[in-house]
Protein backbone atom coordinates (compact mmCIF):
# COMPACT_ATOMS: atom_id res chain seq x y z
CA UNK A 1 0.00 0.00 0.00
CA UNK A 2 1.22 3.48 -0.81
CA UNK A 3 1.38 5.75 2.23
CA UNK A 4 1.32 9.54 2.22
CA UNK A 5 3.38 11.37 4.86
CA UNK A 6 1.41 13.56 7.23
CA UNK A 7 2.03 15.74 10.21
CA UNK A 8 -0.52 15.61 12.96
CA UNK A 9 -1.52 18.64 14.93
CA UNK A 10 -2.35 17.56 18.45
CA UNK A 11 -4.14 20.28 20.35
CA UNK A 12 -3.60 19.88 24.07
CA UNK A 13 -4.40 21.90 27.16
CA UNK A 14 -1.30 21.68 29.31
CA UNK A 15 -2.80 19.65 32.12
CA UNK A 16 -1.00 16.47 31.07
CA UNK A 17 2.54 15.44 31.81
CA UNK A 18 5.45 17.16 30.08
CA UNK A 19 6.94 15.71 26.92
CA UNK A 20 10.52 15.23 25.83
CA UNK A 21 10.99 17.49 22.80
CA UNK A 22 13.51 19.74 21.19
CA UNK A 23 13.54 23.26 22.54
CA UNK A 24 11.20 25.22 20.33
CA UNK A 25 11.24 29.00 20.48
CA UNK A 26 8.12 30.71 21.70
CA UNK A 27 7.51 33.97 23.48
CA UNK A 28 5.35 34.59 26.50
CA UNK A 29 1.98 34.20 24.84
CA UNK A 30 -0.85 31.76 25.46
CA UNK A 31 -0.71 29.82 22.21
CA UNK A 32 2.31 28.10 20.67
CA UNK A 33 3.51 25.01 18.84
CA UNK A 34 5.90 22.32 20.00
CA UNK A 35 6.86 18.88 18.69
CA UNK A 36 6.59 15.32 19.98
CA UNK A 37 7.54 11.85 18.85
CA UNK A 38 3.95 10.69 18.72
CA UNK A 39 2.82 7.08 18.50
CA UNK A 40 2.08 6.99 14.80
CA UNK A 41 5.29 5.65 13.37
CA UNK A 42 3.76 2.24 12.57
CA UNK A 43 1.44 1.53 9.69
CA UNK A 44 -1.30 -0.13 11.71
CA UNK A 45 -4.92 0.14 10.66
CA UNK A 46 -6.85 -3.06 10.16
CA UNK A 47 -4.17 -5.02 8.33
CA UNK A 48 -2.67 -6.29 11.59
CA UNK A 49 -5.56 -8.69 11.98
CA UNK A 50 -7.57 -8.50 8.78
CA UNK A 51 -5.45 -10.98 6.84
CA UNK A 52 -5.88 -13.66 9.48
CA UNK A 53 -7.77 -16.84 8.61
CA UNK A 54 -10.21 -16.25 11.47
CA UNK A 55 -11.01 -12.66 10.47
CA UNK A 56 -14.72 -13.47 10.16
CA UNK A 57 -14.72 -14.59 13.79
CA UNK A 58 -13.01 -11.38 14.81
CA UNK A 59 -15.49 -9.30 12.84
CA UNK A 60 -18.39 -11.17 14.46
CA UNK A 61 -16.99 -10.19 17.84
CA UNK A 62 -16.77 -6.57 16.67
CA UNK A 63 -13.09 -5.97 17.35
CA UNK A 64 -12.77 -4.00 14.12
CA UNK A 65 -13.01 -0.74 16.11
CA UNK A 66 -11.46 -1.94 19.36
CA UNK A 67 -8.09 -2.82 17.80
CA UNK A 68 -7.38 0.65 16.37
CA UNK A 69 -8.32 1.98 19.81
CA UNK A 70 -5.76 -0.25 21.52
CA UNK A 71 -2.95 0.44 19.06
CA UNK A 72 -3.67 3.99 17.92
CA UNK A 73 -6.36 6.20 19.43
CA UNK A 74 -5.90 5.45 23.14
CA UNK A 75 -2.07 5.88 23.05
CA UNK A 76 -2.59 9.29 21.41
CA UNK A 77 -3.39 10.57 24.90
CA UNK A 78 0.10 9.67 26.04
CA UNK A 79 3.65 10.20 24.84
CA UNK A 80 5.21 6.78 25.06
CA UNK A 81 8.75 7.97 24.31
CA UNK A 82 10.55 4.77 25.28
CA UNK A 83 10.44 1.08 24.60
CA UNK A 84 9.74 0.47 28.30
CA UNK A 85 6.61 2.66 28.31
CA UNK A 86 5.17 0.82 25.34
CA UNK A 87 5.97 -2.50 27.01
CA UNK A 88 4.17 -1.53 30.25
CA UNK A 89 1.13 -0.37 28.26
CA UNK A 90 0.78 -3.69 26.44
CA UNK A 91 1.49 -5.70 29.59
CA UNK A 92 -1.40 -3.90 31.27
CA UNK A 93 -3.67 -4.78 28.35
CA UNK A 94 -2.62 -8.44 28.42
CA UNK A 95 -3.20 -8.60 32.16
CA UNK A 96 -6.66 -7.09 31.70
CA UNK A 97 -7.79 -9.49 28.97
CA UNK A 98 -6.14 -12.61 30.44
CA UNK A 99 -7.73 -11.99 33.82
CA UNK A 100 -10.91 -10.57 32.30
CA UNK A 101 -10.39 -7.56 34.56
CA UNK A 102 -11.17 -4.12 33.07
CA UNK A 103 -9.57 -2.30 36.01
CA UNK A 104 -6.05 -3.12 34.76
CA UNK A 105 -6.45 -0.73 31.80
CA UNK A 106 -9.06 1.64 33.23
CA UNK A 107 -6.45 4.36 33.75
CA UNK A 108 -5.87 4.62 29.98
CA UNK A 109 -9.52 5.28 29.05
CA UNK A 110 -10.92 6.95 32.16
CA UNK A 111 -13.00 10.04 31.36
CA UNK A 112 -12.72 9.64 27.58
CA UNK A 113 -15.56 9.14 25.12
CA UNK A 114 -14.55 5.50 24.53
CA UNK A 115 -14.59 4.50 28.19
CA UNK A 116 -18.05 2.93 28.02
CA UNK A 117 -17.31 1.13 24.75
CA UNK A 118 -14.09 -0.45 26.05
CA UNK A 119 -15.65 -1.41 29.38
CA UNK A 120 -18.58 -3.07 27.63
CA UNK A 121 -16.19 -5.30 25.64
CA UNK A 122 -14.97 -6.87 28.87
CA UNK A 123 -18.47 -8.25 29.41
CA UNK A 124 -17.95 -10.44 26.35
CA UNK A 125 -15.87 -13.29 27.80
CA UNK A 126 -15.55 -15.04 24.42
CA UNK A 127 -13.72 -11.99 23.11
CA UNK A 128 -10.89 -12.10 25.68
CA UNK A 129 -8.78 -14.95 24.15
CA UNK A 130 -9.02 -13.29 20.72
CA UNK A 131 -7.87 -9.94 22.10
CA UNK A 132 -5.03 -11.59 24.00
CA UNK A 133 -3.75 -13.26 20.84
CA UNK A 134 -3.97 -10.11 18.71
CA UNK A 135 -2.28 -7.90 21.30
CA UNK A 136 0.55 -10.39 21.84
CA UNK A 137 1.23 -10.66 18.10
CA UNK A 138 1.11 -6.94 17.29
CA UNK A 139 2.65 -5.55 20.48
CA UNK A 140 5.96 -7.15 19.53
CA UNK A 141 6.21 -4.92 16.43
CA UNK A 142 5.52 -1.80 18.47
CA UNK A 143 7.92 -2.55 21.31
CA UNK A 144 10.80 -3.85 19.19
CA UNK A 145 10.36 -1.27 16.44
CA UNK A 146 10.26 1.79 18.64
CA UNK A 147 13.98 2.20 19.32
CA UNK A 148 14.99 1.90 15.67
CA UNK A 149 12.37 4.47 14.76
CA UNK A 150 13.44 6.80 17.54
CA UNK A 151 17.14 6.58 16.64
CA UNK A 152 16.88 6.71 12.85
CA UNK A 153 13.64 7.94 11.28
CA UNK A 154 12.85 10.37 14.10
CA UNK A 155 16.25 12.05 13.74
CA UNK A 156 15.55 12.63 10.05
CA UNK A 157 12.16 14.25 10.50
CA UNK A 158 12.88 16.13 13.72
CA UNK A 159 14.39 19.15 11.94
CA UNK A 160 11.36 19.47 9.66
CA UNK A 161 9.01 19.55 12.63
CA UNK A 162 11.31 21.90 14.54
CA UNK A 163 11.40 24.45 11.69
CA UNK A 164 7.68 24.23 11.08
CA UNK A 165 6.89 24.74 14.77
CA UNK A 166 9.07 27.85 14.98
CA UNK A 167 7.59 29.32 11.81
CA UNK A 168 4.05 28.73 13.08
CA UNK A 169 4.92 30.39 16.38
CA UNK A 170 6.08 33.53 14.60
CA UNK A 171 2.93 33.60 12.50
CA UNK A 172 0.63 33.04 15.50
CA UNK A 173 2.30 35.97 17.26
CA UNK A 174 2.12 38.25 14.23
CA UNK A 175 -1.60 37.56 13.84
CA UNK A 176 -2.31 38.06 17.57
CA UNK A 177 -4.46 34.94 17.49
CA UNK A 178 -4.55 34.25 21.22
CA UNK A 179 -5.02 37.92 22.14
CA UNK A 180 -8.00 38.36 19.81
CA UNK A 181 -9.79 35.34 21.28
CA UNK A 182 -9.01 36.39 24.83
CA UNK A 183 -10.24 39.94 24.23
CA UNK A 184 -13.52 38.64 22.80
CA UNK A 185 -14.12 36.07 25.52
CA UNK A 186 -12.82 38.13 28.44
CA UNK A 187 -11.20 34.89 29.57
CA UNK A 188 -7.73 33.34 29.33
CA UNK A 189 -6.36 29.81 29.29
CA UNK A 190 -3.07 28.59 30.66
CA UNK A 191 -0.51 27.92 27.94
CA UNK A 192 -2.15 26.15 25.02
CA UNK A 193 0.21 23.95 23.07
CA UNK A 194 -0.11 22.50 19.58
CA UNK A 195 2.19 19.52 19.19
CA UNK A 196 3.35 18.55 15.71
CA UNK A 197 3.74 14.81 15.33
CA UNK A 198 4.78 12.51 12.50
CA UNK A 199 2.35 10.13 10.83
CA UNK A 200 2.59 7.82 7.82
CA UNK A 201 -0.88 6.34 7.38
CA UNK A 202 -3.62 7.99 5.35
CA UNK A 203 -6.43 5.63 6.36
CA UNK A 204 -7.45 6.74 9.85
CA UNK A 205 -10.04 9.46 10.26
CA UNK A 206 -10.25 12.41 12.62
CA UNK A 207 -10.65 11.33 16.22
CA UNK A 208 -11.18 13.04 19.54
CA UNK A 209 -11.35 10.65 22.48
CA UNK A 210 -10.07 12.96 25.20
CA UNK A 211 -11.61 16.11 26.62
CA UNK A 212 -8.28 17.90 26.32
CA UNK A 213 -7.00 16.65 23.00
CA UNK A 214 -8.11 16.80 19.38
CA UNK A 215 -6.26 15.13 16.55
CA UNK A 216 -6.23 16.50 13.02
CA UNK A 217 -4.21 15.50 10.00
CA UNK A 218 -2.04 18.31 8.78
CA UNK A 219 -0.50 17.95 5.34
CA UNK A 220 2.96 19.55 5.13
CA UNK A 221 2.07 21.41 1.95
CA UNK A 222 -0.80 23.20 3.69
CA UNK A 223 -0.31 26.96 3.58
CA UNK A 224 0.81 28.40 6.91
CA UNK A 225 -2.09 30.85 6.96
CA UNK A 226 -4.51 27.94 6.47
CA UNK A 227 -2.82 26.01 9.27
CA UNK A 228 -3.11 29.01 11.58
CA UNK A 229 -6.85 29.24 10.79
CA UNK A 230 -7.22 25.64 11.93
CA UNK A 231 -5.16 26.23 15.08
CA UNK A 232 -7.06 29.43 15.82
CA UNK A 233 -10.40 27.65 15.62
CA UNK A 234 -9.19 24.88 17.94
CA UNK A 235 -7.86 27.42 20.41
CA UNK A 236 -11.10 29.40 20.35
CA UNK A 237 -13.12 26.20 20.69
CA UNK A 238 -11.25 25.16 23.84
CA UNK A 239 -11.24 28.70 25.23
CA UNK A 240 -14.98 29.26 24.85
CA UNK A 241 -15.98 25.77 25.94
CA UNK A 242 -13.81 26.05 29.04
CA UNK A 243 -15.42 29.40 29.81
CA UNK A 244 -18.97 28.11 29.23
CA UNK A 245 -18.56 24.73 30.93
CA UNK A 246 -19.96 25.78 34.36
CA UNK A 247 -22.86 27.59 32.71
CA UNK A 248 -23.62 24.54 30.55
CA UNK A 249 -23.69 22.36 33.69
CA UNK A 250 -26.16 24.78 35.28
CA UNK A 251 -28.42 24.55 32.23
CA UNK A 252 -28.26 20.75 32.18
CA UNK A 253 -29.21 20.68 35.85
CA UNK A 254 -32.07 23.15 35.40
CA UNK A 255 -33.49 21.33 32.38
CA UNK A 256 -32.44 17.83 33.48
CA UNK A 257 -35.91 16.35 32.98
CA UNK A 258 -35.43 16.77 29.24
CA UNK A 259 -32.50 14.31 29.47
CA UNK A 260 -30.33 13.77 26.37
CA UNK A 261 -31.58 16.63 24.12
CA UNK A 262 -30.28 19.22 26.59
CA UNK A 263 -26.59 18.35 26.31
CA UNK A 264 -26.86 17.85 22.55
CA UNK A 265 -28.41 21.25 21.92
CA UNK A 266 -26.07 23.06 24.30
CA UNK A 267 -23.08 21.56 22.50
CA UNK A 268 -24.57 22.54 19.13
CA UNK A 269 -25.19 26.10 20.31
CA UNK A 270 -21.67 26.39 21.72
CA UNK A 271 -20.16 25.08 18.49
CA UNK A 272 -22.11 27.67 16.52
CA UNK A 273 -20.98 30.47 18.83
CA UNK A 274 -17.35 29.40 18.32
CA UNK A 275 -17.79 29.41 14.53
CA UNK A 276 -19.56 32.79 14.60
CA UNK A 277 -16.81 34.45 16.62
CA UNK A 278 -14.05 32.80 14.60
CA UNK A 279 -15.57 34.11 11.37
CA UNK A 280 -15.98 37.56 12.87
CA UNK A 281 -12.46 37.80 14.36
CA UNK A 282 -10.46 36.30 11.50
CA UNK A 283 -12.69 36.78 8.42
CA UNK A 284 -12.99 33.03 7.84
CA UNK A 285 -16.10 31.62 6.19
CA UNK A 286 -17.90 28.70 7.86
CA UNK A 287 -20.97 26.85 6.71
CA UNK A 288 -23.77 27.17 9.26
CA UNK A 289 -23.46 24.41 11.85
CA UNK A 290 -26.65 25.05 13.79
CA UNK A 291 -29.50 27.41 13.01
CA UNK A 292 -30.26 30.04 15.63
CA UNK A 293 -33.22 32.35 14.98
CA UNK A 294 -32.69 35.91 13.83
CA UNK A 295 -33.96 37.27 17.15
CA UNK A 296 -30.94 35.59 18.81
CA UNK A 297 -28.19 36.18 16.22
CA UNK A 298 -29.18 39.84 15.84
CA UNK A 299 -28.02 40.39 19.41
CA UNK A 300 -24.59 38.81 18.89
CA UNK A 301 -22.71 42.12 18.50
CA UNK A 302 -24.50 43.93 21.32
CA UNK A 303 -24.05 41.26 24.00
CA UNK A 304 -20.99 39.83 25.69
CA UNK A 305 -20.28 36.15 25.11
CA UNK A 306 -21.96 34.88 28.28
CA UNK A 307 -25.12 36.93 27.65
CA UNK A 308 -25.21 35.73 24.06
CA UNK A 309 -24.93 32.10 25.19
CA UNK A 310 -27.65 32.68 27.78
CA UNK A 311 -30.06 34.11 25.21
CA UNK A 312 -29.37 31.40 22.61
CA UNK A 313 -29.59 28.48 25.06
CA UNK A 314 -32.73 29.81 26.75
CA UNK A 315 -34.49 30.18 23.40
CA UNK A 316 -33.73 26.59 22.38
CA UNK A 317 -34.31 24.96 25.79
CA UNK A 318 -37.63 26.71 26.30
CA UNK A 319 -38.63 25.41 22.89
CA UNK A 320 -37.50 21.91 23.88
CA UNK A 321 -39.44 22.13 27.12
CA UNK A 322 -42.70 22.47 25.24
CA UNK A 323 -41.81 19.49 23.03
CA UNK A 324 -44.26 20.60 20.39
CA UNK A 325 -44.32 21.61 16.76
CA UNK A 326 -45.53 25.12 16.04
CA UNK A 327 -46.24 27.07 12.84
CA UNK A 328 -45.16 30.69 12.31
CA UNK A 329 -45.77 32.45 8.96
CA UNK A 330 -46.48 29.09 7.29
CA UNK A 331 -43.14 27.72 8.48
CA UNK A 332 -42.90 24.64 10.69
CA UNK A 333 -40.66 25.06 13.75
CA UNK A 334 -39.56 22.10 15.86
CA UNK A 335 -36.77 21.86 18.45
CA UNK A 336 -35.28 25.14 17.34
CA UNK A 337 -35.20 24.16 13.67
CA UNK A 338 -37.16 25.47 10.69
CA UNK A 339 -38.51 22.88 8.26
CA UNK A 340 -38.49 24.03 4.65
CA UNK A 341 -38.89 20.91 2.46
CA UNK A 342 -42.40 19.55 2.18
CA UNK A 343 -44.76 17.46 0.08
CA UNK A 344 -48.55 17.64 -0.15
CA UNK A 345 -50.07 14.17 0.26
CA UNK A 346 -53.88 14.06 0.03
CA UNK A 347 -55.02 16.59 2.66
CA UNK A 348 -51.79 16.39 4.64
CA UNK A 349 -48.61 18.47 4.30
CA UNK A 350 -45.47 16.45 4.94
CA UNK A 351 -42.41 18.39 6.16
CA UNK A 352 -38.92 16.90 6.13
CA UNK A 353 -35.55 18.07 7.46
CA UNK A 354 -32.37 16.00 7.35
CA UNK A 355 -31.55 14.33 10.72
CA UNK A 356 -34.87 15.38 12.23
CA UNK A 357 -38.30 13.73 12.59
CA UNK A 358 -40.89 13.86 9.82
CA UNK A 359 -43.62 16.39 10.65
CA UNK A 360 -47.21 16.09 9.36
CA UNK A 361 -49.60 19.05 9.26
CA UNK A 362 -53.33 18.46 8.74
CA UNK A 363 -56.12 21.00 9.28
CA UNK A 364 -53.58 23.37 10.83
CA UNK A 365 -52.50 20.80 13.46
CA UNK A 366 -48.90 19.53 13.45
CA UNK A 367 -47.67 16.16 14.69
CA UNK A 368 -44.42 14.20 14.82
CA UNK A 369 -44.37 10.52 13.84
CA UNK A 370 -41.29 9.08 15.56
CA UNK A 371 -39.46 11.91 17.37
CA UNK A 372 -36.23 10.49 15.95
CA UNK A 373 -33.89 11.09 13.00
CA UNK A 374 -35.94 9.90 10.01
CA UNK A 375 -34.72 9.07 6.52
CA UNK A 376 -36.32 10.81 3.54
CA UNK A 377 -39.70 9.10 2.97
CA UNK A 378 -40.58 7.05 -0.11
CA UNK A 379 -44.17 7.48 -1.35
CA UNK A 380 -46.14 4.67 -2.98
CA UNK A 381 -47.27 5.18 -6.57
CA UNK A 382 -50.77 6.15 -5.45
CA UNK A 383 -49.26 8.44 -2.76
CA UNK A 384 -51.54 7.12 -0.05
CA UNK A 385 -48.73 5.40 1.87
CA UNK A 386 -45.09 6.12 2.64
CA UNK A 387 -42.16 4.12 3.95
CA UNK A 388 -39.07 5.41 5.74
CA UNK A 389 -36.22 4.30 8.00
CA UNK A 390 -35.94 5.53 11.59
CA UNK A 391 -33.68 6.28 13.31
CA UNK A 392 -31.43 7.00 10.32
CA UNK A 393 -27.94 8.00 11.46
CA UNK A 394 -24.33 6.81 11.43
CA UNK A 395 -23.89 3.65 13.56
CA UNK A 396 -27.54 3.70 14.66
CA UNK A 397 -30.01 0.83 14.31
CA UNK A 398 -33.00 1.79 12.16
CA UNK A 399 -36.31 -0.01 11.52
CA UNK A 400 -38.57 0.10 8.45
CA UNK A 401 -41.78 2.12 9.02
CA UNK A 402 -45.02 2.39 7.03
CA UNK A 403 -47.46 5.28 7.33
CA UNK A 404 -50.95 5.09 5.82
CA UNK A 405 -52.30 8.59 5.06
CA UNK A 406 -55.87 7.31 4.62
CA UNK A 407 -56.03 5.49 7.94
CA UNK A 408 -53.58 7.91 9.63
CA UNK A 409 -51.77 4.87 10.98
CA UNK A 410 -48.05 4.30 11.63
CA UNK A 411 -46.58 0.80 11.99
CA UNK A 412 -43.19 -0.91 12.04
CA UNK A 413 -42.83 -3.43 9.22
CA UNK A 414 -39.27 -4.61 9.93
CA UNK A 415 -38.03 -3.93 13.45
CA UNK A 416 -34.30 -3.90 14.20
CA UNK A 417 -32.84 -3.96 17.71
CA UNK A 418 -29.44 -3.09 19.11
CA UNK A 419 -29.00 -6.73 20.12
CA UNK A 420 -29.04 -7.79 16.45
CA UNK A 421 -26.48 -5.11 15.40
CA UNK A 422 -28.26 -4.88 12.02
CA UNK A 423 -30.06 -1.90 10.52
CA UNK A 424 -32.26 -1.14 7.53
CA UNK A 425 -30.15 0.92 5.11
CA UNK A 426 -32.29 1.50 1.99
CA UNK A 427 -35.93 1.03 1.05
CA UNK A 428 -37.91 1.37 -2.20
CA UNK A 429 -41.45 0.63 -3.39
CA UNK A 430 -41.42 -2.14 -6.02
CA UNK A 431 -45.20 -1.91 -6.41
CA UNK A 432 -48.07 -0.85 -4.14
CA UNK A 433 -47.84 -3.99 -1.98
CA UNK A 434 -44.12 -4.94 -2.31
CA UNK A 435 -41.21 -3.16 -0.65
CA UNK A 436 -37.55 -3.76 -1.40
CA UNK A 437 -35.07 -3.02 1.38
CA UNK A 438 -31.40 -3.56 2.23
CA UNK A 439 -30.35 -4.51 5.74
CA UNK A 440 -26.83 -5.04 7.07
CA UNK A 441 -24.32 -4.47 9.86
CA UNK A 442 -24.89 -1.11 11.57
CA UNK A 443 -21.46 -0.24 12.94
CA UNK A 444 -18.14 0.93 11.48
CA UNK A 445 -17.24 2.67 8.23
CA UNK A 446 -16.36 -0.38 6.12
CA UNK A 447 -19.74 -1.96 5.37
CA UNK A 448 -21.87 -0.07 2.81
CA UNK A 449 -24.83 -2.41 2.51
CA UNK A 450 -25.91 -5.99 3.20
CA UNK A 451 -28.69 -8.29 1.96
CA UNK A 452 -31.46 -7.34 -0.46
CA UNK A 453 -34.93 -8.32 0.83
CA UNK A 454 -38.56 -7.88 -0.09
CA UNK A 455 -41.50 -7.29 2.23
CA UNK A 456 -45.01 -8.28 1.11
CA UNK A 457 -47.72 -6.05 2.61
CA UNK A 458 -50.41 -8.61 1.71
CA UNK A 459 -48.83 -11.48 3.66
CA UNK A 460 -46.65 -9.57 6.13
CA UNK A 461 -43.72 -11.82 5.15
CA UNK A 462 -40.08 -10.93 4.48
CA UNK A 463 -37.96 -12.81 1.94
CA UNK A 464 -34.22 -12.53 1.26
CA UNK A 465 -33.65 -11.94 -2.47
CA UNK A 466 -29.87 -11.45 -2.72
CA UNK A 467 -27.27 -12.53 -0.18
CA UNK A 468 -23.55 -13.23 -0.68
CA UNK A 469 -21.49 -15.85 1.14
CA UNK A 470 -18.38 -13.85 0.31
CA UNK A 471 -18.08 -11.23 3.09
CA UNK A 472 -16.33 -8.84 0.67
CA UNK A 473 -19.51 -8.49 -1.45
CA UNK A 474 -22.75 -6.82 -0.43
CA UNK A 475 -25.79 -5.15 -1.96
CA UNK A 476 -25.45 -1.41 -1.46
CA UNK A 477 -28.28 0.24 -3.46
CA UNK A 478 -31.55 -0.35 -5.35
CA UNK A 479 -32.29 1.53 -8.59
CA UNK A 480 -35.05 1.71 -11.21
CA UNK A 481 -33.58 2.76 -14.57
CA UNK A 482 -34.81 2.50 -18.15
CA UNK A 483 -37.75 0.32 -17.11
CA UNK A 484 -35.57 -2.16 -15.19
CA UNK A 485 -34.87 -2.78 -11.52
CA UNK A 486 -31.15 -2.96 -10.74
CA UNK A 487 -29.22 -3.63 -7.57
CA UNK A 488 -25.75 -2.24 -6.87
CA UNK A 489 -23.06 -4.60 -5.56
CA UNK A 490 -20.04 -3.31 -3.62
CA UNK A 491 -16.97 -5.54 -3.93
CA UNK A 492 -14.14 -4.82 -1.48
CA UNK A 493 -10.49 -5.64 -2.08
CA UNK A 494 -8.49 -7.98 0.16
CA UNK A 495 -7.81 -5.20 2.68
CA UNK A 496 -11.47 -4.12 2.78
CA UNK A 497 -10.41 -0.50 2.11
CA UNK A 498 -10.91 0.04 -1.63
CA UNK A 499 -13.94 -1.23 -3.49
CA UNK A 500 -15.54 -1.50 -6.93
CA UNK A 501 -19.21 -1.28 -7.94
CA UNK A 502 -21.15 -3.46 -10.34
CA UNK A 503 -24.83 -3.48 -11.28
CA UNK A 504 -27.08 -6.49 -11.78
CA UNK A 505 -30.65 -6.71 -13.03
CA UNK A 506 -33.15 -7.78 -10.37
CA UNK A 507 -35.48 -10.51 -11.54
CA UNK A 508 -38.67 -10.84 -9.51
CA UNK A 509 -41.21 -13.64 -9.79
CA UNK A 510 -44.55 -12.43 -11.14
CA UNK A 511 -47.32 -12.44 -8.51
Amino acid sequence: MKYIKYLIIIVLLLTSCSQETLEVKHKDNKLYTDIEVGVNYTEFTRQAYQDRADYETLYTHKVDYLMPLVFYYIPLNYNFDSKEKWQVYFEDWLEAVDQEDYSAIEVYVKNTSVEGYVKEKFNNKALMPILSLLIQENAINYVEGFESFYKTEWQEIQETLYNRANYLNEFLLSQRVAEKWQDKAGFTLDDFKISLSYYENEDLDKSSISYYKTVMYYMPELEVSEAVDVLSLEYGDNLIKTLLEPFIKEKIKAYGYLEEPVSKYLIDITDQIVLDYHAKLFKVYHEEHYHLPDLVTASMNSLDLLSYFEKASTWVLEDLKDEKVYIIDDQVHYKGMVYESYLVVKDTILYYKHQYPIVLVKDGEASVLTDSMDAYPELSSASHKMIFISPYAFEDVGSLYLYDFTEEKLEILVEKTYESSNTVKKCKWYDDHTILFIDGYAYGTITRGGNLNKYDLLTGQTEILISFEDSKKEVSDILYKDGKWLYEVTIFDENAINYALQYEELEMDAD
